[in-house]
């Protein structure tokens, strides 16, 4: 099961992407594949979605093709660059 997939992770992340506040910015997230990176892009990009932020990531990580497996959900790469 991915981390994706659970509930929780999915809850949690709207409770921290609406305590974000209203921004329209380009964010640069290094080490996007690690534990923190990872979920600071998914957070990120939740805002984005959800709360009509304008809100573009570049993720950068070692493994390229690591970084493409774990943000394969997002198909809109106008909001994500990897």
């Amino acid at each position: 099961m991915s981390i994706l997939d659970s509930a929780l992770y999915k809850e949690q992340l709207a409770r921290i992407a609406r305590k974000l506040p209203h921004i329209c910015a380009t964010v640069l997230v290094t080490g996007a594949t690690g534990m923190i990176g990872s979920c600071l892009t998914d957070v990120l990009l939740y805002a984005d979605a959800h709360f009509d932020n304008r809100i573009r990531v570049i993720a950068l990580g070692r493994n390229p093709d690591k970084l493409s497996r774990r943000f394969a959900y997002e198909t809109d790469r106008q909001r994500l660059r990897l």
